[in-house]
């Protein structure tokens, strides 16, 4: 069988080292960032020139079409990697092309879908490979692999469990290409719905919010992420990890405002939200 693999990043490492390793697949190009981009979890895959195939480090995957199409793969794999495939790719997969998409589709189709869904408290989700068409997120599905989101997740702990979803689907799906009979689920796409990139806007704290959402704004944005932010005496404070304070003994004032600070050192700050103070560590920016 023989594939291209158009992607990066750690997930994008595991695919790799899986595939590397199986006398059934033979890998005939790979494409993938250049280690010089700035994206969280990239991962350096120089290691990968010492092998019998190509690998181009470029974020514009369809510049190479002429080159896939004289390849001619049975299947391109598209994981770790943002933007859609033009359909002169596509078409030159024998079987298909197969992406991977952080979410239980139909939900959560688009983009920033693991902040989108750590922010709207969504206690289930799953890492789907699925069949790409001309459609974002919207082809049939081959396997899901669930995983819960804890409250205490922050997007690291989440995206650690993508990556170990990912390494219990792989079996399946090489039992499906040694087989060459995939599964193919068809979406109901008015179940689901789309989310848009989110903006450093959406990173934005406000006070006047309810602590429990700032908390999750907070966990859904942090590292490796840009982080949530807030604004004080014009200084960029971006926010690492937060608490929310139910129990908060107070001083001898009987009330707070929203948006007063209880506390403020070089590290921290404790701030009054909509309904409980808050506990939000920092650094400046």
């Amino acid at each position: 069988m023989k594939i291209i693999i158009i992607g990066g990043l750690t997930n994008g490492k595991i695919l790799i080292d899986y595939f590397l390793k199986k006398k059934n697949i033979k890998i005939e190009l790979i494409i993938t960032h250049p280690c010089d981009t700035k994206i969280p979890r990239i991962t350096n895959f120089n290691y990968l020139k010492k092998y019998n195939f190509e690998v181009i480090f470029d974020l514009n995957a369809n510049k190479y079409s002429e080159k896939i199409k004289r390849l001619k793969p049975d299947i391109i794999f598209v994981i770790g990697w943002s933007g859609m495939l033009n359909q002169s790719i596509i078409k030159n997969a024998k079987i298909g092309v197969i992406g991977f998409h952080p979410s239980k589709l139909p939900k959560y189709r688009g983009r920033s879908v693991i902040a989108w869904q750590i922010e709207e408290q969504v206690k289930n989700s799953a890492y789907t490979a699925f069949f790409i068409n001309n459609k974002p997120d919207a082809g049939d599905i081959i396997v899901q692999r669930t995983f819960s989101i804890k409250r205490k997740d922050y997007v690291k702990d989440v995206l650690d469990k993508v990556d170990l979803a990912l390494k219990k689907m792989l079996p399946s799906l090489n039992n499906m290409i040694n087989k060459n009979s995939f599964i193919r689920i068809k979406q109901d796409l008015s179940k689901g719905f789309y989310k848009k990139l989110r903006t450093d806007k959406n990173s934005l704290i406000r006070w006047d919010s309810l602590s429990c959402d700032i908390y999750n704004k907070v966990r859904a944005v942090s590292e490796p992420y840009p982080g949530a932010y807030f604004y004080k005496n014009k200084n960029k404070y971006i926010v690492t990890k937060s608490e929310i304070l139910k129990k908060f003994k107070m001083n001898n004032k009987k009330r707070y405002d929203v948006g007063e600070f209880y506390d403020f050192t070089k590290n921290f700050a404790i701030v009054q939200t909509k309904d409980f103070p808050i506990k939000v560590y920092f650094k400046k920016i």
